[in-house]
C-alpha cells in the first residue's frame, strides 16, 4: 500500500481483492479461461472506475462511475459463484472474496448516497 492510498479504503480493498485473485483462480481449467480472463479484466475495470470516480469533479460522471463499479462487483460475484459451483474454488475462498466485494459495495453505496 502506498502512502497516497493509505486513507482510500475502497482502493485498498480492491487492490487486496486483486492480489488474492491470482491464488483464487489458479485451479481453473483451460476450458474455463474465458471466465478466468473476464474476472481479471473486470477486476481491473473495477479498479479503473474507482480511481476515475475519485479523481473527477463532475457529479454526474462520478455517479456514472459509481454505478459502473456496482455493475462490475455484481459480475465478479456471479463469476466467482460459477467457479464455486463448478468446484474450482472452495466455499472458504468464495466467502472471503465475496466478503471483500461486499465491503467494497457497501463503501460505494455510502459514497453514492453522499453524492445525492
Amino acid at each position: 500500500m502506498s502512502i497516497l492510498n493509505r486513507d482510500f479504503k475502497i482502493l485498498d480493498k480492491t487492490l487486496l481483492f486483486i492480489d488474492n485473485l491470482d491464488n483464487l483462480i489458479s485451479n481453473v481449467p483451460r476450458r474455463e479461461y474465458y471466465y478466468k480472463d473476464k474476472i481479471i479484466d473486470n477486476s481491473y475495470k473495477l479498479l479503473e472506475y474507482i480511481m476515475r470516480a475519485n479523481n473527477v469533479d463532475s457529479i454526474s460522471v462520478k455517479q456514472e462511475c459509481l454505478t459502473e463499479i456496482i455493475v462490475y462487483i455484481s459480475l465478479l460475484n456471479s463469476y466467482l459463484n460459477r467457479f464455486y459451483f463448478k468446484k474450482y474454488i472452495s466455499e472458504k475462498q468464495l466467502f472471503k472474496s465475496i466478503n471483500l466485494l461486499n465491503e467494497i459495495h457497501l463503501m460505494v453505496n455510502s459514497w453514492l448516497s453522499l453524492k445525492n
